[in-house]
This record gives structure tokens, C-alpha cells and sequence, in this order.
């Protein structure tokens, strides 16, 4: 696996509704509207200079008239979630020296079993390859977790399909590669919008059919549910995090810490908050030991939120 290492990234400047344009303009990287412009890793914002393809040429395969709903970066390129397929995507060196993208799509899952790629890609072969059936796609939220395999594993919710988790182990060319696809049943048809893994144990829901539930696999095994192990919340979840020894539940109007998932006769739900909500799980970022989130009256810290309640 690569080695990760820490950034520091100082929060200040940004957008600012409190003072007048002739105060805004005496303070360097505050404002009130920005187009063109993207978060600095310095504080403020910076301009966007402009933007470079993806590889210099494309193959033929490349999903350009539809909507994406994901991108994650993930074994040496990048999977996609667009319209109703899913794609993974690379790049590779030509004989001309060119970088190609390529674009493969993920059409089928593999019940458990490790594929070669070029079998995966040949139709003729059909062993252990079952359809995916991906239809009107919500917008992803991809858990990426180590599990001791190489390129570590991801896992796929999006609100509409059941959950996908997807290895790929290798690099170079996906024939040379070994793709893995299964497919999570958490509750019958149940669909989660969100998800997190936590110390092996896969936390998973909401989304319209389980707005106020949170599940969790067995320890041993992210796509075992036996047992139907879950909990429910008097709110609306909006987005889960492994957090140290806790799962942080975020919902629309409060905030729980979900505890003990290994031993599910002591399972706990406390509140943190019931005063602050959280608007978006894609705001959820682990930064400088703490957990960053956007609530509604702006970007909050998850311990100033659980030593006073309501910051």
C-alpha cells in the first residue's frame, strides 16, 4: 500500500457575510461570491487557472453525455459512477508515448470470486459473473478501506442500488489485473445513501428507505447482515464516520455516536448534539485529529460540538 502523510491545512479567509464590500476588500482571501475560484490549501481561495485532460487521448468508451454521480481515486485510477454504469478508469503509456485513458466498464459482479481481467472482459465467459443491474443512480459516497489486500477495497453506496464492494489488486493494463465485485444485501432491497467502515465492521444507511436506520455488519465479514443488526434515530441520517473508537452518526437536525458494534447485545446511540445538524456527507473531512463538517451556520468542528453541545 502507499504511504499516507499528514497536511495541515489552516482554516481562515473564505467566504464572509458579516462585514461590507469596503471591508472585504482591506481583507485578502474573504468573499461573499466567488466564480472560478477553489479552496487554497494556505487559507482563503485561489484562482483556477484552467484544467488539463485526463490522459492525452481517450478511447472510445469514455461516458461523455451522461451525468457523474462519483469519482474516487482508487488502484492506480479512478472509478466512476455515471448514469447507469460504473467505470474504471486508468492511464498507460502508448507506443508513441502518449498517456492513453482508458475506460473500462464494470457490467457484472463476481459473487466472491476474483477475476482475471481479461476474463472479466471476455462475454464468453460467464463463470461466477452475474449482471449488474444499475439503475437511475444517486449520488455516490465511496468508503475506501485498507483489509490487508492490496490497493485496499472500496465500497459503493449511492441511495438507489443496493452497495457494491469493489477490489481491484495489480496495475498496468486490466487484463493484467484482478477485479472483485460483490454485491451487499443489508436488508432485503434496502438502498443506503451512506457508509463507513469501521475497524472491519461496514456502517451503512440512510437514503429513502432508511432514513432514520443505521446498520452493521458482522465483524468478520463487510457484506454478512445476518442477524439484521441495526439502530434507529429520531432524525434523518445524512452521513456516517469512523471516528477513533466511535462511529459519528451526522443527521439533518443532530449528531450521535454509535458504539460497541462488536458485542450487539451492548450496542449504544447517544447524542452528541440534538441542536446542529450536518448538510452534506461529502462536507465530512477528518482534519488535524479532529472531524470538519458543514452545518448550517457554517463549518464545525466535531469536539467543540461534543464539549459544549451546540458551539
Amino acid at each position: 500500500m502507499p504511504s499516507t502523510q499528514p497536511f495541515g491545512v489552516a482554516c481562515k479567509g473564505g467566504l464572509n457575510t458579516n462585514l461590507n464590500e469596503f471591508e472585504i476588500l482591506s481583507s485578502p482571501g474573504s468573499a461573499t461570491k466567488l466564480r472560478n475560484y477553489e479552496v487554497d490549501p494556505d487559507g482563503g481561495y485561489r484562482r483556477i487557472n484552467g484544467y488539463i485532460n485526463y490522459g492525452d487521448i481517450r478511447d472510445d468508451t469514455t461516458p461523455v453525455d451522461v451525468e457523474i454521480k462519483g469519482l474516487q481515486v482508487y488502484a492506480d485510477g479512478v472509478i466512476i459512477t455515471a448514469g447507469n454504469k460504473l467505470y474504471f478508469s486508468f492511464t498507460q503509456l502508448d507506443a508513441q508515448g502518449d498517456e492513453v485513458a482508458e475506460f473500462v466498464e464494470l457490467t457484472a459482479h463476481t459473487q466472491g470470486h476474483a477475476l482475471s481481467g481479461a476474463n472479466y472482459l471476455d462475454a464468453t465467459y460467464t463463470q461466477h459473473k452475474i449482471d449488474l443491474n444499475y439503475t437511475d443512480q444517486g449520488r455516490a459516497s465511496f468508503t475506501v478501506y485498507d483489509d490487508n489486500v492490496e490497493n485496499g477495497r472500496v465500497i459503493i453506496c449511492d441511495g438507489v442500488n443496493k452497495p457494491l464492494v469493489i477490489t481491484i489488486t495489480g496495475s498496468g493494463a486490466f487484463t493484467n489485473r484482478s477485479i472483485t465485485i460483490n454485491e451487499i444485501t443489508v436488508d432485503n432491497a434496502v438502498a443506503p445513501a451512506v457508509g463507513t467502515v469501521h475497524q472491519g465492521v461496514f456502517v451503512t444507511g440512510g437514503g429513502p428507505d432508511a432514513k432514520n436506520t443505521v446498520y452493521y455488519s458482522s465483524a468478520t465479514d463487510v457484506t454478512s447482515f445476518t442477524g439484521g443488526h441495526q439502530v434507529t434515530t429520531d432524525d434523518e441520517v445524512v452521513g456516517l464516520k469512523s471516528f477513533r473508537e466511535d462511529i459519528i452518526v451526522f443527521c439533518k437536525n443532530s449528531i450521535f455516536n454509535l458504539s460497541n458494534v462488536f458485542d450487539h447485545s451492548n450496542v449504544s446511540l447517544l447524542p452528541i448534539t440534538k441542536n446542529v445538524g450536518c448538510l452534506s456527507a461529502q462536507s465530512i473531512q477528518e482534519i488535524g485529529g479532529d472531524l470538519l463538517f458543514l452545518a448550517p451556520d457554517g463549518i464545525r468542528t466535531i469536539s467543540g460540538t461534543a464539549r459544549i453541545g451546540d458551539v
